[in-house]
């Protein structure tokens, strides 16, 4: 599919609801330096329309002025300070754009991802979860099969937020929420395939943009 059918075709149902949206800020997922860090409405904006021109050069580089032209020219690069240094931010993850025709044109290249990355990660309260380690620093998930149970989940929190979480009773800690799909995809696939009973449910398998980088850190407190 080129560009130009991208943007001159007649909008579909799920055009429409990328349109009706609202604007959402993302998490700084999709680069190798990423730490899930949330992201303002602006910075997810540039992120989103970057990402977009990547695109269209990747892909459609005779199109690439009328993919500028939609979604404008993006702003200042977004860069990070990292304890190791200073990064740049190319891509986001679970964000939605401020402007109705930049959300259409990415519904139209990668489709749903964006609306449902939030929804296909994160904890929810009570749910038991996990602290993936690298070095000193960590995120939380939700547990998987095989997996040890370090905690069960105060609240609610998507990837990039900091969830308190109980260790065991009167002991608490916290630590930022990772980006890892709530369950993992072979499981998901063998219960697709009735091999597995689901007794619970799930946001089944990703297709597509995978979280590359982890963050946060683990703060144990006895105090919250």
């Amino acid at each position: 599919m080129t560009t130009c059918a991208l943007l001159e075709r007649d909008p579909t149902d799920a055009d429409l609801a990328a349109e009706r949206e609202p604007p959402r800020p993302g998490s700084w997922y999709g680069d190798p330096d990423a730490d899930g860090r949330m992201l303002t409405q602006h910075q997810t904006d540039v992120l989103i329309r970057s990402e977009l021109v990547d695109w269209a050069l990747a892909n459609a580089p005779d199109e690439i002025d009328a993919v500028t032209a939609a979604v404008g020219v993006p702003g200042h690069m977004v860069a990070f300070d990292l304890h190791m240094g200073r990064a740049s931010a190319t891509r986001q993850r679970g964000g939605i754009d401020s402007d109705p025709l930049v959300r259409i044109l990415a519904q139209r290249v990668w489709g749903d991802l964006d609306r449902r990355w939030f929804r296909d990660r994160g904890v929810r309260a009570g749910e038991p979860v996990t602290v993936l380690a690298e070095s000193n620093a960590g995120v939380v998930t939700c547990v998987w099969l095989s997996e040890p149970m370090m905690g069960t989940a105060d609240h609610d929190a998507r990837p990039g937020v900091l969830l308190h979480f109980e260790t065991r009773p009167g002991h608490k800690a916290m630590c930022h929420v990772g980006g890892r799909l709530r369950v993992d995809p072979e499981v998901a696939r063998m219960e697709q395939r009735g091999r597995f009973p689901d007794s619970h449910d799930h946001p089944g398998v990703d297709r597509g943009r995978r979280p590359l980088g982890r963050g946060g850190r683990l703060r144990p407190s006895a105090s919250l």
